[in-house]
């Protein structure tokens, strides 16, 4: 007989399970299961007769009690309520017919008319022409004691119109009791449909704009008060003063800003003003420094400038930093006096550029051109070491820097044009020490100076023309700084000076004018015959601008190919922005050196 290996354990050994618990709603769950079915639509078929009586219960409520109301009240006591509604009615209106104005008194007749009505219409419990009856009397009612406080109310503003500059304070009480009325219209006698919002609105603004007055007056008195106490030289208590403006007008315009004209920045102008006084003293330290570096300065005393400066520089930056909303906190002046501070500190090298400069235009004014150009070379190094210490001592359109640049830039232009410039320069007579060109600008002269050529009809032996007045002064600088010398336009009398005297009957033969061109188009400059001072073309061809420092205008002088001669001086004053084919210029040279430096 064979052996079987051995079973393994059961996993899972069953054990008995605890009794549970039983508690009395099992119970009754259990009866409830067993007997529902039983007695499940009787149940249903007692509720639905339940809500049915409920509801008819409800419905004849209102019938039952005015019944009992009917058969409370007998039928003469109805009919009595009934007649004095009438008779109080015909009363209110013998009243109304023998007087303009309804008193409190008259009223309480319709008053009583309508509550006798009311008391009427409950205790008979009809609707209809009866109850029909009462909204007419009660509209009635509520109509004319809304009139009667309309007419109170208008009347009341009409008064604080009237009296509100003399009294504010009964003119808004005014307001006030005008607003009551209204607001009992609103709220009280609704049926009249009387109630005017916009009316209201009217009222509040009024009252509130006047409630404004005192606050805003009063921040503007502390301003005014505190302004003399400024100007005094107290600038801490003027300052502390404005703390209660400022206080007072973010009052104003939380409560009154949507009433009245309000300058809705003034608080922030308050505090800037504050700012300002709190720092009058460090400006007027820091301009009381820079006083002493300029006087220094004069002196020659170039470091107890610099000291100066240095002192003046740091009391506006501590005023910038303590005060930025300031009107003195500018920094543009910061930007000017670091400069100055600069150009103290650096005194001997920018003595060093002058006199470089100057040498330069004196060998450009004595046409020795390639030493000119070796001290502008030589100025420009200079410039360019300062500027490597100091880059804002000299911005790009500092004088000198572009004066340099345009000389060193040009030098082909110079060479070529410095000589016969040079040859057509004659003296004006009477007048020393002025030279004037012999001819109108050319067009290639023009452009050789000012790298373009604006004329109209392109030929570059005629004069230039279609230029403004400023581009002819910047042709003279521009020339100026080539030539080393002062360059600008001629006066009209320098002008005139320069023509000398003429015969109207032989012009055609010495200018070109109406008479001998076709009215149209200008000649070459330099073809005419010259007058007996050498100069040609200063009567016809083209008209020229004279010179005119100030002002929106100039005369041009001269006249055109399209003048008639007269005995007069042709001239006509232009507004300078105007341009023409038949209008250019020419140059005058003042013998005086044109030297430059630094601008202070």
């Amino acid at each position: 007989m064979s052996s079987t290996p051995p079973q393994p354990p059961p996993k899972f050994i069953p054990v008995r399970r605890p009794t549970q618990r039983r508690t009395w709603y099992h119970g009754v769950a259990s009866w409830l299961r067993r007997v529902w079915p039983k007695i499940q639509v009787p149940v249903i078929a007692l509720s639905i007769s339940g809500l049915i009586i409920g509801g008819v219960w409800m419905a004849t409520a209102n019938q039952r009690e005015t019944r009992a109301v009917i058969i409370a009240t007998p039928v003469d006591q109805l009919e009595a309520l009934r007649v004095k509604s009438l008779e109080l009615e015909a009363e209110f209106e013998r009243l109304r017919q023998r007087q303009t104005k309804l008193t409190d008194q008259d009223m309480l007749y319709f008053s009583r008319a309508v509550e006798a009505q009311e008391e009427y219409v409950n205790a008979k419990g009809l609707v209809g022409s009866d109850n029909k009856r009462l909204i007419d009397l009660r509209r009635r009612l509520h109509v004319i004691e809304s009139e009667r406080l309309r007419e109170q109310a208008v009347a009341e503003e009409e008064l604080a119109l009237k009296v509100v500059k003399t009294d504010p304070a009964k003119a808004m009480a005014l307001l006030r009791q005008a607003m009551e009325q209204e607001k009992t219209i609103e709220q009280k006698w609704v049926f009249s449909g009387m109630a005017d919002p916009g009316k209201m609105a009217q009222l509040d603004t009024r009252l509130r704009r006047l409630e404004s007055e005192p606050l805003w007056q009063q921040g503007r008195r502390i301003e005014a008060e505190a302004g003399k106490v400024a100007q005094a030289g107290d600038y801490k208590k003027a300052a502390e003063m404005l703390n209660e403006a400022i206080k007072l007008e973010n009052e104003f315009l939380i409560r009154f800003r949507d009433v009245r004209e309000t300058e809705f920045g003034r608080p922030d102008l308050l505090a800037k003003k504050q700012a300002t006084w709190l720092s009058t003293p460090l400006k007027q330290a820091a301009q009381q420094s820079a006083a002493a570096a300029q006087k220094a300065e004069q002196a020659n005393n170039w470091s107890g400038a610099v000291v100066a400066w240095e002192k003046a520089l740091g009391t506006l930056d501590q005023l910038l930093n303590e005060f930025p909303q300031s009107d003195y906190a500018d920094r543009v002046l910061v930007a000017t006096w670091l400069r100055q501070k600069n150009l103290a500190q650096s005194h001997p090298e920018i003595l060093s550029i002058t006199q470089t400069c100057t040498q330069m235009h004196t060998a450009l004014q004595a046409r020795q051109l390639d030493q000119g150009l070796e001290f502008a070379r030589q100025a420009q190094r200079q410039v360019d070491a300062i500027l490597a210490k100091y880059p804002e001592l000299f911005p790009p359109q500092e004088p000198l820097r572009l004066e340099l640049d345009f000389v060193l830039q040009h030098e082909a232009t110079l060479k070529v044009w410095s000589p016969l410039l040079e040859k057509n320069l004659l003296p004006v007579p009477t007048l020393a020490g002025l030279r004037l060109y012999r001819s109108e600008v050319s067009q290639a002269l023009y452009a050789a100076v000012m790298g373009n050529n604006p004329s109209a009809q392109v030929r570059e032996s005629n004069p230039v023309d279609s230029v403004a007045y400023e581009d002819a002064a910047k042709f003279c600088t521009q020339l100026g700084w080539l030539l080393g010398q002062k360059v600008r336009l001629p006066t009209a009398q320098e002008f005139q000076t320069a023509c000398g005297t003429w015969d109207p009957q032989k012009l055609s033969t010495q200018a070109w004018i109406f008479e001998n061109t076709d009215g149209l188009t200008p000649r070459p400059t330099g073809q005419a015959q010259p007058n007996a001072a050498g100069f040609q073309d200063l009567l016809g061809n083209v008209e020229e601008w004279s010179w005119a420092p100030e002002g929106e205008s100039a005369w041009a002088v001269g006249g055109s190919v399209a003048w008639t001669p007269v005995a007069a001086f042709p001239q006509r004053k232009l507004l300078k922005r105007e341009k023409s084919r038949l209008l250019g210029f020419r140059f005058l040279i003042d013998e005086t050196p044109a030297g430059l430096t630094p601008s202070r």
